[in-house]
Parts: C-alpha cells; structure tokens; sequence
C-alpha cells in the first residue's frame, strides 16, 4: 500500500528554475515517493526539458522523460513508463 496517495509541492510564481529543479531532485531521491507527476504546461519562464531531465526515469509516471521516449521510439514499450491514458486508447482499439 502506498504510504503517500499525493504529495502537492507547488513552485510559486517568481520562483526560479533552479528551485523546480531542485524540488524534483529532492522528491526524486525521496525512497517514499514511488512516482512524480509534473503538471503542465509550466510558466513560460521555465525551461520543461531541464525540469524533465530532474525526473529519474523510474519515477516519470507521464512517461516524459527523454529516457522513456526514447524507449518508446526504438520500440521497447516493455522496458519503458508509458502515459496511462494514451496506453488506456490503444489497448482498447487493439481490443475492438
């Protein structure tokens, strides 16, 4: 059973970079965070690619992270974290 359902760490507006960056790294080292969601779209004054690159890929539940794209695009789903609801739209076509 999950010991934490949500964790909501809001980087405020006027916060920098580096403080989105390091809010991830530290939920990322975190061993009772099992997964990281970062809501988009980020304010324009962040960087998006930076703030993914902070997400391990074990823990990229959105399946964002250039590792776990990268999976997807050499054909290696089973290795990678997939979106949920756009694995939900294929495995229901395949199934129709």
């Amino acid at each position: 059973m999950a010991s934490r359902i949500l964790l909501d760490q809001n980087v405020r507006a006027g916060e920098t970079q580096d403080k989105l960056e390091m809010t991830l790294r530290e939920l990322a080292e975190d061993a009772a965070v099992h997964g990281i969601i970062l809501e988009l779209p980020l304010a324009p004054a962040f960087d998006l690619g930076r703030a993914l690159d902070s997400i391990p890929r074990h823990k990229d539940i959105d399946g964002l992270t250039a590792a776990n794209l990268g999976l997807l695009y050499m054909h290696r789903e089973a290795e990678a974290l997939v979106a949920a609801t756009p694995q939900a739209c294929v495995m229901l076509a395949e199934s129709a």
